[in-house]
């Protein structure tokens, strides 16, 4: 598995876009990072002073998008043969707007911000990911290129991933104490797995049933199975015993009440025994859930 470390121009731009247009969501008590308002800051100018990226800022305020809403442009860009719906003027705009030079000027600066957080390095990165594979015995060629792109231009504490046959992104925002958070790392890659390896058959993914928080309530079916099972896999990396049943009963509390069949089913098949990450496993535990 290659991992490629670096930031990805596409999702710089996007984010540098949506935060123009209003994208103001933050989680953290303390306000933005420094280096996105630094950013908003220049976005801001940018309205003002270049018609092609005032033009994309206007049309995307004028969508009936909520602020949240807006980073599902990212999946229109990223990955455009895969989404429906797509807006082709949208698309056109943005492809003009990321050819703008002073765009290469803002992602050349803000590739060379990135180089003072910490454990930013490739290795870093593969220390914590291989180990996933190796939990559910999977071999390093599962997945060809892992993309990662850092994104200080989002919200503390997010990740997401882009999922398309032939490229995987994973973007992930810093953690609260400005550090990168590999438990976020881990959930976007195995997003990532599960997305490759496993292909439900249409007569139980929809029929899936499960409880979730009010987050993924309006999610399709696979979409919080997905979710519960990342959950309750990635608590087998706290190693410390009573973090670990103080998560899972958070979980539960919050709204994924079928969090503890997820645990223990990955802890009978993965953890305790050799089995391998397969369609056929995982179809196992979603008849679980079928109603």
């Amino acid at each position: 598995m290659l991992i490629e470390l670096k930031p990805d121009k596409k999702l710089f731009t996007i984010f540098l876009i949506i935060n123009a247009a209003g994208y103001d969501y933050e989680n953290n008590p303390k306000g933005m990072n420094s280096l996105r308002m630094d950013f908003r800051n220049r976005a801001a100018n940018l309205v003002l002073k270049n018609k092609a990226f005032s033009n994309i800022v206007k049309a995307i305020k004028e969508m009936p998008l909520l602020c949240l809403e807006y980073v599902h442009i990212a999946n229109f860009i990223m990955m455009p043969k895969l989404v429906r719906g797509l807006n082709q003027k949208l698309l056109k705009q943005f492809n003009e707007v990321i050819k703008l030079p002073i765009i290469n000027q803002l992602f050349k600066q803000y590739c060379s911000a990135l180089l003072s957080i910490p454990d930013y390095s490739d290795e870093y990165f593969s220390l914590h990911l291989h180990p996933v594979l190796d939990f559910f015995h999977l071999k390093p060629s599962a997945i060809d290129c892992i993309k990662i792109h850092l994104n200080l231009l989002e919200s503390y504490s997010r990740g997401t991933n882009y999922y398309a046959p032939k490229e995987n992104y994973i973007s992930i925002s810093l953690d609260l104490q400005n550090q990168i958070s590999w438990s976020a790392v881990r959930h976007e890659f195995m997003h990532i797995l599960l997305k490759k390896i496993i292909q439900l058959e249409s007569s139980i993914e929809n029929k899936i049933t499960l409880a979730v928080s009010k987050d993924y309530k309006d999610d399709i079916p696979r979409v919080k199975f997905d979710e519960n099972f990342i959950l309750a896999a990635n608590l087998f990396f706290i190693e410390d015993e009573d973090k670990r049943e103080n998560n899972l009963k958070y979980f539960y509390d919050n709204g994924f009440r079928d969090i503890h069949t997820f645990y223990e089913f990955i802890e009978t098949n993965f953890a305790k025994s050799n089995k391998k990450l397969s369609n056929r496993i995982i179809s196992e535990l979603a008849q679980k859930f079928v109603k």
